[in-house]
């Protein structure tokens, strides 16, 4: 008996069950390692591509990719949109700078091989987006020809593999010709990472407050502790220290280096907490009336008679400073009398679950917003013009408020955990439903032989951009190899490249070129794509 009519019937008629079938296998494909290379979660598009392929009334519903692609570039913009500005301070600039001068040779490459190998538009903008694997980048595309086709995702699922095999093999390939040992590298900030506690005895004879030592030694520190006659209590930032003080600093080790070379020698016995006279505690930022403030606007050591020394954000703590934004579902470490760090633990809130909640209402008024700006035209030499689409206007509008944290009462953050489930949700809900749309599209491609032109000048494209990126960002701008990777991952803006790159750099300092100029090659593809096909035009 052939139970295939049967299961096609019940697909088509339960959309739902089709949509949980492509992730099933999706995510099982995903999982298959090849020479150590897996599709990962991308694997979902290539399995509604198939499923669709097979028959293409099993195509979910376009509403479905718009809804995910919006979750997905709202929620990285919100999460970026602190770490979008900071990133134009020193090096920041330069090395964005850069990542937009690759896409852009990488855009006029296109434009060049469009025109030699006659490739038409829709193609040649789905073969760029698949090319440099950026799916926003793709649906801002399809925003711009109002859907009328679904070419470009055939361009990009042809060119997406290769997209990122090639960038893999650029990197070993020039770790190897380099000779790159990244322990002996110019050390990063990424490189060292953990925060730790440290006592140093005051050597230096000329006294400074507390406030103005990181100034004094160029180091990011803060100052927990002082001990004065045997006294041990909180710091004060006007407290002046002498010859002979005892003081504890948080910082990074290669910061704490900086600081005691400056201030003193290390204390082997430090300033203990187990004692009568401070404690330290974590606790959750679940307080949405804390949510978008910095330390210094709490006053807290006036206030409540705790200071906080550190923030865990997600997986990664940093050293706490007065201009620092606290964020929903952040863990801080807070220093102080028992008595007092118990009644503050209840201020911050505390609460898992609290932590956790979606506001509704900013999330809604956030998404309402970006998708407007996506619609306002955008004029273009010539006449023509372009619009930002769903994709680039919610990830603008989220930036800002990312960076805002919160207008008056209305706080614009997610909690990271919230963050990140939305932010995959949104990801696979956008992969299984344009894959879905472009299958029996994608099966007629295959069957004409253009295809593979279109197969060979995207892996020509995505080579040509890897190997310039790290020629120019190695030997010209002197980047670390290692953080010249990340930054070559967030050119291509692809999970898979940076934890190739983490494999093999055995260090952080790749995730920190990633998320430092991810945004700008976020948007400048995004904007890349609309711009080629009225190039193309």
């Amino acid at each position: 008996m052939n139970i295939l009519p049967t299961i096609t019937r019940l697909l088509t008629e339960n959309p739902i069950l089709v949509l949980f079938v492509i992730l099933l296998v999706g995510h099982v494909v995903g999982k298959i390692r090849v020479a150590g290379f897996s599709l990962g979660v991308v694997a979902i598009l290539f399995a509604g591509l198939g499923i669709s392929a097979y028959n293409p009334k099993l195509a979910l519903p376009p509403l479905l990719f718009t809804l995910g692609l919006v979750f997905f570039v709202y929620t990285v913009g919100i999460a970026s949109g602190p770490s979008f500005f900071a990133a134009f301070r020193k090096k920041g600039l330069r090395n964005n700078l850069f990542v937009v001068g690759m896409l852009v040779s990488g855009a006029l490459a296109t434009l060049l091989a469009t025109n030699l190998f006659h490739i038409k538009k829709e193609m040649a903008v789905g073969m760029y987006t698949g090319a440099f694997t950026n799916t926003p980048a793709l649906a801002a595309a399809l925003d711009t020809l109002k859907h009328a086709t679904l070419v470009p995702v055939v361009g990009y699922s042809l060119a997406y593999p290769l997209g990122v095999l090639c960038v893999l093999a650029v990197i070993a390939f020039f770790q190897k010709l380099w000779k790159i040992d990244s322990n002996n590298e110019e050390p990063t900030a990424a490189n060292d990472h953990e925060i730790y506690a440290r006592t140093i005895r005051i050597t230096r004879k000329k006294s400074c407050r507390v406030d103005e030592i990181a100034a004094a030694c160029g180091a990011d520190i803060t100052v927990s502790r002082i001990s004065i006659n045997d006294a041990v209590r909180l710091v004060q930032p006007d407290d002046i220290l002498s010859a002979g003080s005892l003081i504890t600093i948080v910082g990074k080790t290669t910061e704490l280096d900086k600081a005691t070379t400056c201030m003193g020698k290390t204390v082997k016995s430090g300033l203990e907490l187990d004692g009568e006279a401070l404690r330290n505690r974590r606790v959750f930022i679940s307080n949405r009336k804390l949510a978008g403030r910095t330390l210094s606007t709490l006053n807290l050591q006036q206030k409540l008679g705790i200071m906080v020394t550190r923030i865990r954000r997600g997986d990664v703590d940093f050293v706490a400073h007065p201009d620092m934004m606290l964020e929903l579902g952040d863990r801080v470490k807070i220093v102080g009398p028992y008595d007092k760090v118990q009644k503050a633990a209840g201020f911050f809130g505390d609460s898992y679950r609290l932590a956790s909640e979606i506001d509704i209402l900013t999330f809604a008024i956030g998404i309402t917003f970006g998708i407007l700006v996506g619609l306002v035209p955008i004029p273009m030499p010539g006449g023509s013009v372009f619009h930002l689409g769903a994709a680039g206007g919610t990830l603008l509008v989220a930036l800002y408020l990312g960076h805002k944290g919160r207008t008056g009462k209305l706080v614009w953050q997610l909690p990271f955990s919230t963050n990140m489930a939305l932010r995959q949700i949104g990801l696979v809900l956008f992969l299984a439903g344009i894959g879905s749309q472009a299958g029996g599209t994608l099966s007629k491609a295959l069957s004409n032989p253009a295809s593979l032109t279109v197969v060979g000048v995207g892996a020509a494209l995505t080579t040509f951009v890897a190997t310039i990126t790290l020629i120019v960002g190695y030997k010209f701008l002197h980047i670390p190899f290692t953080h010249l990777t990340g930054v070559l991952a967030s050119v291509q803006t692809q999970p898979a490249v940076l934890a190739f790159a983490n494999e093999r750099a055995k260090d952080d300092s790749a995730n920190s070129g990633y998320a430092n100029v991810f945004p700008v090659a976020m948007i400048t593809k995004i904007i890349l794509a609309q711009l080629i096909l009225i190039a193309l035009s």
